[in-house]
């Protein structure tokens, strides 16, 4: 992993490291090169053509392995569970839940590394779901469809990291 990414940048670094996922996305996007078509994204998404996934970070806790008043400590060590979501868009309902599928395959026991080359994350995905569309339907209208996935995380690290 590349120093100074966010946590969902190195998910989706992981992703788009893994051909079976790209492929599968149709994601040609070169980072390097700044060409091809993106289909992983955080926070938004606008005008990319289906399948794509938008990733969320839903939230982390913090557990500190320190004693209470050691003040001056160098070192705030803390073990961080979180959540995380991916909604994947796709034309049918079949291709969505496939495309989750491929993204757990990815990330379940991955080898990500965050946040630094000495952490490994423990990444599982825990539940998924239909999620309601309210876009118009009718004649001559795309059909579009989006299945959530939740994906539980944890990493351990310290406070001295991220200053």
């Amino acid at each position: 992993m590349a120093a100074g990414l966010d946590l969902v940048q190195a998910v989706i670094q992981e992703l788009e490291s893994n051909d079976a996922v790209t492929g599968l996305f149709q994601d040609t996007w070169n980072q390097y090169g700044q060409i091809g078509v993106a289909k992983f994204f955080t926070d938004i998404v606008d005008q990319v053509s289906v399948p794509y996934c938008l990733i969320e970070e839903i939230g982390e806790q913090y557990q500190f392995m320190t004693e209470s008043g050691t003040k001056g400590n160098l070192s705030h060590p803390f073990m961080a569970p979180g959540q995380m979501r991916f909604d994947v868009f796709a034309p049918t309902r079949l291709l969505t839940r496939q495309l989750g599928y491929a993204v757990a395959i990815c990330l379940n026991d991955s080898s990500l590394m965050w946040p630094s080359q000495n952490d490994t994350m423990l990444f599982r995905m825990q539940s998924s779901m239909f999620v309601p569309m309210t876009a118009p339907s009718g004649p001559g209208v795309a059909i579009l469809f989006c299945r959530r996935f939740i994906f539980e995380f944890q990493y351990s690290a310290s406070l001295e990291i991220f200053s």
